[in-house]
């Protein structure tokens, strides 16, 4: 006999589902599965394919945070308490 499963201690699993393209008729499937995806990840916005390219949002570099972000006058992370280390 085999105990009940615990939900909250099973792994999560990828879903995949596939979409064949073999006619027109597929791509509004096709594209609710991208759009899905996309605005689950926050990035719709950038693969639209709607949006002109001149209308696209700009990609900037992310600004890494140091250490004096944290604690003034800190320049390394080492001087930083384990608190600190964890909100930076």
């Amino acid at each position: 006999m085999q105990a009940p499963l615990n939900m909250t201690s099973q792994p999560t699993q990828a879903v995949t589902t596939t979409v064949i393209l073999s006619n027109q008729a597929d791509w509004d499937e096709w594209i609710d599965l991208i759009r899905l995806r996309a605005r689950t990840g926050d990035v719709w916005e950038y693969v639209d394919p709607s949006t002109k390219q001149d209308q696209l949002p700009r990609l900037l570099e992310p600004v890494f945070p140091r250490p004096q972000d944290v604690k003034t006058g800190t320049t390394s992370y080492a001087a930083l308490s384990e608190d600190e280390k964890d909100k930076l």
